[in-house]
């Protein structure tokens, strides 16, 4: 076996490690709209919850919506995706130009990231405002206003 393709294997025996986890129910059973994607803005201790794409960029934890999945229900399940954080979605706070919704979500139980998640993200972290220049970020344009939320909390 050849060194790519043994990275591929450990590639793949890494993304089905973390395919047996169930998903939990999403813990708001409230009806709501059906988004096209959706995250969490998690804040803890003046610090904001981020991930690290495998493009080495950084974004809050969010992604696509499922069918027939509300909102907070995509936001709940895409944190808990590539965080294994369980999270309560909350209020709305914005909704981006390109779709997505952003929810205020509290953390319920660890507050540390689980590195068994990492298969769909490189990292997900806690970050404070000091360093949010240190890091690419997946979408600039939201950068600065996070920023201003996070030191507005």
């Amino acid at each position: 076996m050849n060194a790519v393709s043994l990275i591929c294997l450990c590639a793949v025996a890494t993304i089905l490690a973390g395919c047996n986890k169930t998903v939990p129910d999403c813990p708001d059973q409230s009806p709501g709209p059906e988004v096209r994607s959706a995250g969490c803005l998690v804040i803890h201790n003046k610090q904001l919850l981020v991930i690290r794409e495998m493009t080495g960029k950084v974004s809050i934890p969010g992604g696509s919506g499922d069918t027939g999945e509300t909102g907070r229900c995509t936001a709940f399940r895409e944190t808990w995706e590539e965080t294994g954080l369980t999270v309560k979605a909350g209020e709305l706070i914005r909704q981006f130009d390109n779709g997505f919704h952003l929810y205020r979500c509290s953390v319920s139980g660890d507050v540390r990231p689980d590195p068994e998640f990492t298969h769909e993200v490189r990292e997900a972290f806690w970050l404070n405002s000091a360093s949010f220049d240190q890091y690419r970020w997946r979408f600039p344009e939201q950068k600065q206003w996070l920023r201003e939320y996070l030191l507005s909390q």
